[in-house]
């Protein structure tokens, strides 16, 4: 059985705002590291070539679904990290 990774689009602020659990957070902060770096990326590529329309929207999709896929990998390796500031940021917050 297969299952397709659930794409949340960059606008889609609500369900950001919704994700209670540590682990989504994480994943989800790696998918919006990746989109960041592609997003440079693509600001480095001279003009001219994939300047039409089409190409950039397709150029969109294709970084988002690039971002989530690489971005919850990132999330994955990067889990252990994460947890070990979160705790560290929750009991400084504390006071």
């Amino acid at each position: 059985m297969k299952i397709e990774p659930v794409i949340v689009p960059y606008w889609d602020l609500e369900s950001i705002q919704n994700v209670k659990n540590e682990k989504e957070v994480i994943d989800q902060f790696g998918v919006m590291l990746v989109r960041e770096f592609l997003k440079e990326v693509r600001k480095s590529m001279p003009k001219g070539l994939f300047d039409s329309f089409s190409s950039r929207m397709y150029g969109d999709f294709w970084y988002m679904e690039l971002s989530q896929i690489i971005g919850s990998e990132i999330g994955k390796n990067m889990e252990g990290t994460f947890e070990k500031a979160l705790k560290a940021y929750g009991g400084l917050s504390k006071g």
